[in-house]
């Protein structure tokens, strides 16, 4: 890479690029990309401590519940595996629902129960969260089964339960949960599947309960009718209750844990992916955050630049939490190394939602996969936009002077060229969010943190001689700026950058509809109104139908309460809105050419996605 002003380059090791990137950026170029540094702050689940009494129980109950539950916790401090039945001794003894007793002691010792049978039994492998729990001694045997209910995940996902504690996750802004019988936990699951459309590990929330199917159980007879009861495991976003001992009860959620507990270790991935601008390491990926679920639309998120799919926790925590999202919509992630030039990305992207598309309904029975909606946050805007534009000539034309066909060139380089500078709107999107996007540039890009940011980006050696030789076997064939060193992602978002501007002048696919929401934060000489990385005139996109101005920084804009409705309203008027080339509708022109469209067609039936019910609680970092 070249260094200052001079001819000559000086390589580095990735190694010493990677401490340069750390003294030198981290105050400038990380703080104002938007880039996010997830702090977790995670405690383990504590239970009650045990009361030991000769006089009546403090439960009220005639079962002498204390001494079982002192005495599995003595047992589980000897390493005895026999402490899980007497946990779940307790957990029947307190079951919510069964008695007419329900004091707070109770609760506490039926929570404290569950929490230690499920720590204990899976630490001696008595727990199986996939079939079930293992009582009694060897020989002896017999299973407590585990059902599934709600879930879209299949029963053999079902690999590690954690009690939720208490927790902190500066990412996030908002906790969303409510009381009620049952323990909220996390679930651990492999996630990824054959062809990588999954997380490589997931976490999902669910309730655990202990029910019986019996109408009711007398006090005296509830621990000899343990053969009675069964455990649950819920989905808390989309199960609001369990039946009992013929009563119906609400049950615990915590709708927020699993994201903040996925976010512990997590790191600097981002800038890893910065660093090392290479995406054949495995870098891009397009995974969802559930298995897919047929006739419901995917809302794929996009990210920025020194950024990561743990960027978007903040916001799916808060459409999740909306009563109907998951069930109209499907949230899908793409991945990809921020360094690399955001045209390489796009088009991964659009060969990824192409394959995709095509494993999941080759059919084509599944109208809801061509009526996706993009949302993108800083450069994550433009790879959206380049997913439903049309490059005609213009790209290329901006990049070099002859056609693309006379330049000499490898067969794989030309391809590679092909998918990237020349493209169709895809067929799978009929809807793009742009969140704080660049789509004139951005100054930061030029100044002095951008340049650095450039010169640190790790590109291929591979690469580097591949586009070396096609500069030298074209001489004066692409424009001079570009000559020097494979371009980065960075050197695109210079405001003067051509194929940046040629990407502006990009028509939209027929039928997109497009809306803007924009950070005006400050104002400086520099950039007039802005986020503080990307100025309001180059975050305005003329083809948008709407634009939404809000009080945030650039990093601020992806997860701030404005946004959050902003991106509600959209999904609610798409849901009621049939995709226009779906329906061969025409579009109007009205606004005199900037594409906006004027007939949105008739309505659907479902009804909106009303505010969360559950109980929000905002998060705050010391």
């Amino acid at each position: 890479m070249t260094i200052g002003h001079e001819n000559r380059r000086v390589w580095l090791s990735p190694s010493i690029r990677t401490s340069c990137f750390s003294v030198l950026l981290c105050a400038s170029l990380v703080s104002t990309s938007g880039c996010l540094f997830s702090a977790v702050h995670w405690k383990a689940a504590e239970v009650a401590g045990p009361i030991r009494s000769t006089g009546p129980s403090l439960c009220g109950d005639p079962i002498d519940v204390e001494t079982l539950y002192a005495h599995a916790l003595a047992l589980e401090s000897d390493d005895r595996s026999s402490c899980v039945e007497l946990f779940y001794e307790v957990a029947v003894g307190t079951a919510p629902g069964c008695t007419a007793v329900a004091s707070p002691r109770r609760q506490e010792l039926h929570r404290s129960a569950l929490i230690r049978l499920v720590e204990a039994g899976q630490k001696f492998a008595r727990l199986d969260p996939r079939c079930g729990l293992t009582m009694g001694d060897p020989g002896f045997e017999r299973q407590v089964p585990i059902r599934h209910r709600g879930f879209v995940w299949s029963s053999d996902q079902f690999c590690r339960l954690t009690p939720i504690g208490a927790y902190k996750a500066k990412a996030i802004r908002n906790t969303y949960c409510r009381g009620g019988v049952g323990l909220p936990v996390v679930v651990s699951s492999p996630g990824a599947d054959d062809d990588g459309a999954a997380p490589m590990r997931a976490q999902f929330a669910a309730t655990l309960c202990l029910v019986s199917d019996q109408m009711g159980i007398e006090d005296a007879n509830l621990l000899t009718g343990t053969d009675h009861f069964y455990l649950e495991l819920v989905d808390p976003l989309r199960v609001d209750s369990v039946a009992s001992c013929g009563n119906v009860l609400p049950i615990a959620k915590e709708i927020t844990a699993p994201l903040a507990y996925g976010l512990q270790g997590e790191g600097l991935i981002y800038l890893r992916n910065f660093i090392n601008a290479d995406s054949s390491r495995g870098a891009t990926r397009l995974y969802s955050l559930e298995p897919h679920q047929p006739g419901k639309i995917p809302v794929v998120l996009i990210h920025g630049l020194l950024s990561d799919p743990s960027a978007w926790v903040s916001l799916v925590n808060d459409l999740r939490a909306q009563p109907g999202f998951v069930d109209r919509f499907q949230i899908w992630v793409f991945e990809y190394p921020t360094g690399q030039p955001f045209l390489t990305s796009a088009a991964e992207l659009r060969q990824r939602l192409d394959q995709r598309v095509q494993r999941l309904d080759p059919g084509h029975q599944d109208p809801q996969l061509r009526d996706m909606v993009l949302v993108g946050h800083s450069m994550g805007g433009l790879i959206a936009k380049l997913q439903v534009t049309s490059s005609g000539d213009a790209l290329w034309n901006a990049f070099a002077n002859l056609p693309i066909e006379q330049v000499v060139m490898t067969d794989a380089i030309r391809q590679r060229l092909t998918e990237s500078f020349f493209f169709q709107p895809s067929p799978h999107v009929s809807e793009v969010v742009f969140l704080a996007t660049p789509n004139r540039g951005s100054l930061t890009a030029q100044r002095l943190c951008g340049r650095i940011g450039s010169w640190m980006v790790n590109v291929p050696q591979q690469r580097q001689q591949e586009y070396a030789e096609l500069m030298r076997r074209n001489p004066d064939v692409f424009v001079s700026r570009l000559r020097q060193r494979v371009p980065t992602s960075i050197d695109l978002l210079e405001p003067s950058d051509p194929l940046l501007l040629a990407i502006g002048r990009l028509p939209f696919g027929c039928g997109v509809r497009a809306h803007s929401v924009i950070g005006d934060h400050c104002w400086s000489p520099c950039f007039g109104r802005s986020d503080g990385v990307v100025p309001v005139s180059s975050a305005r996109e003329p083809y948008a139908i709407s634009e939404r101005m809000i009080r945030a920084t650039h990093s601020e804009v992806k997860s701030h309460p404005e946004t959050v409705a902003e991106v509600l309203r959209i999904l609610n008027e798409h849901a009621s809105t049939p995709s226009l080339p779906l329906i061969q509708q025409a579009v109007g022109r009205a606004d005199g050419g900037t594409g906006r469209v004027s007939d949105r067609g008739p309505r659907r039936s479902e009804p909106p996605i009303r505010h969360a019910v559950l109980e929000r609680t905002e998060m705050e970092i010391p």
